[in-house]
């Protein structure tokens, strides 16, 4: 959890920290499950007999990292960094269906593949995902790849890709979203 130790929110009178974030984390000696089973039986209890870890680290606030863009044949665009990649879905790709004559806009939940390709012809394979209905199988975790740190659907419909390694964007040839390439602005 990333939080702002000094005010914990807005409206509480404390001064509003704007030099770094703090991650915040607790480790318990059971599951949470456990422990929150534990708290609905006793009104007063709280969690501070379970914990067995709580760590805060300040993270510091830098400028922003520079991204590029890189568009595809039909409008699509993505920006990325050395760090992470934001693609706008609502561009480039067709819609997934029609329900009462409206458009069923391509969601992050049709994302099968990302790739990224450099000049030398190296790739990383950011994901892969292999559906039932790709295959007509069960999803086999072998046949799949989740190498990246994090990634997420925004409301306005992007895919947002925390990598786990360090991108050189300078020395990428294209970045591939399932059958889609994109190639530098």
């Amino acid at each position: 959890m990333v939080d702002n130790r000094a005010g914990f929110g807005e409206g509480t009178g404390a001064p509003t920290i704007t030099d770094h974030l703090t991650l915040w984390y607790r480790a318990y000696d059971r599951s949470i499950s456990e422990v929150n089973s534990s708290l609905e039986n006793d009104a007063d209890a709280d969690d501070s007999q379970y914990i067995v870890k709580e760590e805060y680290v300040e993270v510091p606030v830098v400028d922003e990292i520079k991204t590029s863009k890189f568009v595809s044949e039909d409008d699509g665009e993505l920006e990325i960094s050395p760090i992470a990649m934001n693609v706008n879905l609502s561009q480039g790709f067709e819609p997934v269906a029609q329900t009462d004559g409206e458009d069923v806009p391509f969601t992050l939940d049709e994302v099968y593949k990302m790739e990224i390709t450099y000049k030398d012809g190296s790739t990383y394979l950011v994901m892969t995902e292999v559906y039932p209905y790709d295959t007509g199988a069960v999803n086999n975790p072998e046949e799949e790849v989740a190498s990246y740190s994090y990634i997420c659907g925004s409301i306005d419909n992007h895919a947002i890709v925390l990598f786990n390694r360090i991108v050189d964007v300078e020395n990428i040839e294209k970045i591939t979203v399932n059958d889609v390439d994109y190639v530098a602005e």
